[in-house]
């Protein structure tokens, strides 16, 4: 694939120290996390659409910009016709599940959106990731986006060239070059239960032996419910981001319904707490602040969608509480698994097609 570098000065912090427009029509490697890649499709003079992955992600934004309407399921046709009657500059974030709709609603106005807007693929390393279980969506941002005139896919964790989505592998690759990365030491945690360890922790901050607010990013509301339970947290003192999914569904239970109505599910706009809480709804594009906030992944072998890809997961939460003291330090706990030792990719991969002959047959 044609790659292309964009070496930044060492006075840079920002993509908006160097350019004002990202580049288009290929896949954008802004190189870090925080960069403000997003902050550039919001505040340019282009009539924009930024598509991305979770509800939290735009509601973070929309937060931050009071130009920017963000669209996802609960917003009505009406807000949106109002909002483009009301605005002469256009900045539309939409989930990737909600474009198609959006595209639709804007043709229906009188609007040709493949041609008059911008559209910002945020985070498409999300659509990789994504693909087996979010088919639908991702088949259709995919077919969108590569209708309009100018589109950026941009993220700061690209997927490795042999992995390239077939709709994307003709896409150039700009990829910008930091010269004040900072390396980021992430400690290990090996243990036979994670809910102790958290609690231990979480102990520790509330009787005075630490200090700082502790963030936790673990994909299981069971594990946070299981977590309130045992260290016996009151309301006042966790904060919990994750999913807000009203309906239960096919008989489970509503995240709301695991933790108890008297522990809000709360977004990044509220207030952080000693104790926080972020399921995978928060691990990518959400700005976090807290000056004293350290952060603690965590995985537990016996809910496997708490395993994280280290390819990209990981490196996205490293990136997401922005301007914290301890923002080098990441502490990773986890139990042991199969894949505890050290293996190389070459093994890894011998493995992994080994396993799939085998389940094939």
């Amino acid at each position: 694939m044609e790659r292309r570098i964009l070496t930044a000065k060492a006075s840079d912090e920002y993509l908006s120290d160097f350019m004002t427009i990202l580049p288009v029509n290929c896949l954008f490697d802004k190189g870090k996390t925080g960069c403000g890649g997003t902050t550039i499709a919001i505040k340019n003079e282009l009539d924009t659409i930024i598509a991305m992955p979770y509800v939290n992600v735009i509601k973070n934004k929309t937060d931050q910009n009071s130009n920017l309407l963000g669209v996802y399921q609960g917003v009505t046709e009406v807000e949106i016709i109002d909002y483009l009657q009301n605005n002469e500059k256009k900045k539309i974030a939409v989930t990737y599940d909600r474009l198609e709709y959006v595209i639709n609603l804007l043709e229906q106005n009188g609007y040709k959106p493949y041609q008059q807007f911008y559209l910002l693929v945020d985070e498409w390393h999300i659509l990789f990731n994504s693909y087996a279980f979010r088919n639908e969506a991702v088949k259709k941002v995919l077919f969108h986006s590569r209708k309009f005139n100018r589109v950026t896919y941009m993220t700061a964790t690209p997927i490795e060239d042999e992995f390239m989505l077939e709709e994307l592998k003709d896409l150039p690759i700009i990829e910008v070059e930091w010269p004040d990365t900072v390396n980021i030491n992430i400690k290990p945690v090996i243990t036979t239960k994670p809910t102790n360890e958290v609690y231990r922790l979480i102990n520790e901050v509330l009787t005075g032996k630490m200090f700082g607010n502790l963030h936790f990013f673990v994909n299981s509301v069971d594990f946070i419910a299981d977590v309130i339970k045992k260290a016996n947290l009151q309301p006042h003192q966790v904060r919990i981001i994750c999913s807000n999914n009203s309906s239960p569904g096919r008989g489970r239970k509503s995240n709301q319904k695991k933790l108890g109505d008297e522990y809000e599910i709360a977004t990044t706009i509220d207030p952080v707490k000693p104790i926080n809480f972020y399921t995978s709804t928060c691990f990518e594009g959400c700005d976090i602040y807290d000056d004293n906030g350290r952060t603690y992944i965590v995985s537990d072998k016996n809910k496997s969608h708490t395993l994280l890809d280290i390819s990209t997961l990981i490196i996205q939460i490293c990136g997401r509480i922005r301007n914290s003291r301890y923002k080098t330090e990441i502490t990773h706990i986890f139990s042991e698994t199969r894949y505890n030792q050290f293996v190389s990719y070459a093994e890894f991969k011998l493995h992994s097609e080994s396993q799939i002959k085998k389940t094939k047959k």
